[in-house]
């Protein structure tokens, strides 16, 4: 008898010990199906020209999502009339009550609600209210009796929060679990995603993402960093993480203090680092969480790919931003925009990408950037929909990445009709890279006639601060006022440039090119134009790096001084030789803060210099060598 106990207490153990999904709904499908949707208000519902009184799925939120999601439930304060062209406020009382969840077999303990929820509005409104009730009716009267789980009204900000409630208190019952957006008026909208009902493991950790550099110099240390999460109940105080390259390096990693459905940055303690030109596949695995196996070991499992590059080449930071001229606060992004050209003229490429009834739409760029909210900006296509304020701080954080090619362009035509050589030398060996070059065709002091080409100012009056001049301006601006820069005017090989420009198979030192051809329109001025020249990764969409070149015929707007830069990485000198004839060059060193911290002024037609590098602390710099007419910049390392 005493062993049948025994026996009966270990299975309901391994029972109670085991996840249980009881309900689930990301709603990437684009439907709330399922779900019961009642407008509990007397706001107009979906009447002529007034939209989104109810609850409804749409994927125009999807950079605001979380994960790989597609979709989120959304439900507005705040709607467009379409008819009057103004937009209307609304007083939701929206209810969003779920199918019939039979919670029956569930155990007694760690039985949990998750969602997501957030705004998907930067500026203006987002202080959306919002509650979650869990009840065993789902009708109207009795969820509004009935005390919420949970209950907010969220923070300023375009972004999703995630939420964990524990609602064992009902297990053995059906239940229902409701969303009710009420409280609030004029605001934007309130987006509900990633809804699950499920009891949890005990340990379980799941990977999220890896953060290691795509690319390295040889002989520099690299940290492979763990974004991991706890889906379990007990608070994750230890790890063990092996990553493995063909070699195990595996890792018992203590003093952590992950709480149940955080997420939690973990770096490994063994740095990745090779001393020769390879591309490696690494994997990476939690094998242990707190000293026990895993209890749901999937999602334990990632991998990440690392380069290591011959030598570095120049990486340029490009920066497209979301415009119109329509859009009354978007002089801050054209301010952003000529600001950081003139702070970083070697290193930035900024391109204006005009959408929504703007008379410099091009319909292909604005179809594919799918900018939520303008102004707003697209970095190298890595980081998305950021605020402008924010350009110089992701400018820092992505110039100085390594990056595996040298880009540059070759304009060479007859009049208007031009042919334009693209070349990356490739610093690495790929055995199936998924690379394209393409092609973004810019222009500088664009002027036009008529009302589009006012440009709407809410700065005007200086009622905002000051705003680069625009709060001098009228709003809108006349049209015979406003000169436009960086707007993009044709993209060449597409939003993700041209298929079969790049191979498969490459080796260090191998040059690419590809060659476009293009028309200048009758209407715009070449002397005013610029060829982009992106690498995009295929697999992810982000541009590796970027070069810009003038479009008038012959002439290369950067990066005209030849030289050879070695030892690179070094650690005591720093030998460069001058291939283009030249006088009075400047050369300095700056760090990655933009610090000039070393600088000497060359006099006369100098061949070679040597820099010594021995009080310079370890790490990433760039050399800047120009002279009146002409400039480079180059990353260099210090070991």
């Amino acid at each position: 008898m005493v062993k049948k106990i025994i026996i009966l207490a270990i299975l309901l153990s391994a029972y109670f010990a085991q996840s249980q999904v009881y309900f689930s709904d990301n709603f990437n499908d684009g439907n709330i199906d399922g779900w019961t949707n009642i407008d509990n208000d007397s706001d107009p519902t979906m009447s002529p020209g007034i939209d989104y009184d109810l609850w409804y799925a749409a994927d125009t939120y999807a950079g605001f999502v979380t994960g790989s999601d597609s979709a989120a439930a959304v439900s507005h304060s705040k709607a467009y009339n379409y008819t009057t062209s103004d937009w209307v406020d609304l007083n939701p009382n929206n209810f969003l009550i779920s199918t019939a969840i039979d919670l029956g077999a569930s155990p007694s303990s760690n039985l949990k609600l998750k969602f997501d929820a957030g705004s998907g509005q930067a500026t203006g409104g987002h202080a959306e209210h919002y509650a979650v009730y869990v009840t065993t009716s789902n009708t109207i009267a009795d969820i509004e009796a009935a005390t919420p789980v949970f209950e907010e009204t969220l923070p300023s900000g375009e972004q999703m929060f995630s939420h964990v409630v524990d609602i064992s208190t009902y297990s053995g019952q059906t239940v229902y679990v409701t969303f009710r957006h009420y409280n609030c008026t004029g605001q934007f909208n309130l987006l509900i995603d990633n809804v699950v009902v499920e009891h949890v493991f005990y340990n379980n950790a799941t990977i999220e993402s890896l953060s290691l550099n795509r690319y390295s110099l040889a002989n520099v240390d690299n940290t492979l960093g763990v974004n991991v999460t706890n889906d379990g109940a007990n608070d994750i105080t230890s790890l063990t993480i092996d990553w493995n390259d063909g070699t195990s390096h595996s890792s018992v990693i203590t003093g952590l203090n992950i709480t149940p459905f955080s997420t939690v940055f973990v770096p490994h303690p063994t740095l990745v680092n090779y001393s020769s030109v390879l591309e490696k596949n690494i994997s990476v695995t939690i094998t242990e969480v707190n000293g026990v196996i895993d209890s749901e070991p999937s999602g334990n499992s990632a991998s990440a790919l690392i380069n290591i590059i011959s030598q570095a080449s120049q990486k340029r930071v490009l920066v497209e931003e979301g415009t119109g001229t329509w859009c009354q606060t978007c002089p801050r992004g054209t301010v952003m925009m000529d600001n950081m050209t003139a702070a970083h003229p070697d290193d930035f490429i900024g391109v204006a990408v005009h959408v929504s009834y703007d008379p410099m739409v091009v319909t292909e760029y604005e179809e594919n950037s799918d900018y939520f909210s303008t102004p707003s900006i697209h970095v190298d296509r890595t980081f998305f929909d950021e605020e402008v304020e924010n350009a110089e701080t992701l400018y820092n954080q992505q110039k100085s990445l390594d990056v595996p090619a040298q880009l540059s362009a070759t304009i060479s035509g007859t009049g208007n009709n031009l042919a334009i050589e693209t070349s990356a030398i490739f610093r690495s060996n790929f055995a199936n890279a998924n690379f394209r070059l393409g092609v973004i065709i810019t222009e500088n002091h664009v002027t036009g006639t008529g009302s589009g080409y006012d440009q709407a100012n809410v700065y005007s009056g200086g009622t905002y601060g000051p705003m680069g001049g625009f709060e001098n301006l009228p709003d809108p601006v006349p049209a015979d006022q406003m000169e436009y820069n960086h707007v993009g005017r044709a993209l060449l090989g597409g939003y993700s440039g041209q298929l079969n420009s790049v191979p498969t198979t490459i080796a260090d030192g191998q040059e690419v090119t590809y060659t476009f051809n293009y028309a200048v329109p009758t209407t715009s001025d070449i002397a005013n134009m610029h060829a982009v020249v992106v690498l995009i990764d295929q697999t992810n969409g982000e541009i590796v790096n970027a070069e810009t070149a003038l479009l008038q015929t012959g002439i290369k707007s950067v990066n005209t001084i030849k030289t050879n830069i070695y030892p690179n990485p070094t650690s005591d000198i720093l030998n460069v030789e001058f291939n283009t004839e030249g006088e009075g060059y400047t050369v300095s060193i700056i760090d990655i803060n933009g610090k000039v911290v070393l600088q000497e002024k060359l006099e006369g037609n100098v061949k070679n210099m040597t820099i010594s590098t021995k009080d310079l602390t370890k790490g990433n710099y760039f050399i800047n060598i120009s002279n009146n007419n002409q400039s480079i910049t180059k990353k260099i390392v210090i070991i």
